[in-house]
């Protein structure tokens, strides 16, 4: 995982922004405010350099379909928690909880887990927005943080049920993580989440035929080194998709072209991610162990 801890913060604070630049897209207005001017720079600079203007188009309707999701499963009454792995700076369990928890009797558990000091930065700039009245203090105090280095914990093998022992039912989401952990790690998390009789999944990753798909892909993968703190690591095949997918009952493998598509419609906007060599062919695993 991460070590350098200005780096990983920025790198953060990137997606944050990227979270709320489009908020029709995302349903987040709130994810911004954890991102520093310097971070929005780089943010901004990211775009420049790899000639990719979409990203944060990418980032909002990934974190709109994430919203959407997670929502609808939720929903149903079937899980009891909901826990975001590598969350980053990413506000989504507090306006999950702020909307899901609101008269409910039995209230759902949302953890945040990140690296140490993401997680300690995070509570600081949280604590901020409180003081400043953008967000609800009991709403926060009721989403639990969890510092947790997940490639270390792949490699000594600690079973999520022994981390997250009030979670009988989870929903798990990985958003803009599974990229960089390296493949035995992502095997170990995917068989972690389906160790119990009822649990969900949604995850986002690049297909292993993406950087002939794409030019704009290809030539970011190539020069990514370096700029961003962490190394891609893992893409996934159809076949690899294909053999998860059995132990879901329920399974879903979207395009980010077609969902983007799909929202601009929804939003009388114009659909940007037509020409494939313009955006990062992202795919988004939806599971549900009903």
């Amino acid at each position: 995982m991460l070590k350098n801890k200005e780096t990983d913060i920025s790198s953060a604070e990137m997606t944050a922004y990227w979270r709320s630049l489009y908020p029709l897209l995302s349903g987040d207005t709130l994810s911004i405010n954890l991102a520093s001017v310097e971070g929005i720079q780089k943010a901004k600079i990211f775009e420049e350099k790899f000639k990719y203007p979409l990203v944060g188009r990418k980032v909002s309707v990934r974190a709109g379909f994430m919203l959407q999701k997670t929502m609808e499963i939720l929903s149903t009454g079937l899980y009891d928690s909901c826990i975001s792995l590598g969350s980053g700076f990413s506000m989504l369990t507090y306006i999950l909880a702020e909307e899901l928890n609101r008269n409910n009797d039995m209230p759902i558990q949302f953890i945040d887990l990140d690296l140490p000091e993401i997680i300690e930065e995070r509570k600081r700039r949280v604590s901020r927005l409180i003081v400043d009245k953008k967000i609800s203090a009991y709403v926060v105090s009721t989403i639990q943080n969890v510092e947790m280095d997940i490639e270390r914990t792949h490699i000594t093998d600690i079973s999520f049920k022994d981390v997250f022992r009030r979670c009988k039912r989870p929903l798990f989401i990985v958003e803009g993580l599974i990229y960089f952990l390296t493949e035995d790690c992502v095997e170990w998390l995917m068989q972690q989440t389906t160790r119990y009789d009822l649990s969900a999944v949604i995850f986002d990753y690049w297909p292993e035929t993406g950087v002939s798909e794409s030019l704009c892909f290809r030539n970011a993968i190539r020069a990514m080194a370096g700029f961003m703190p962490e190394n891609v690591k893992s893409f996934w095949s159809d076949e690899a998709i294909e053999k998860l997918s059995y132990l879901f009952k329920r399974a879903e493998n979207l395009k980010i072209k077609n969902i983007e598509n799909e929202m601009s419609e929804k939003n009388l906007d114009t659909p940007r991610f037509i020409d494939s060599n313009t955006f990062f062919p992202v795919q988004i695993f939806v599971g549900q162990r009903l």
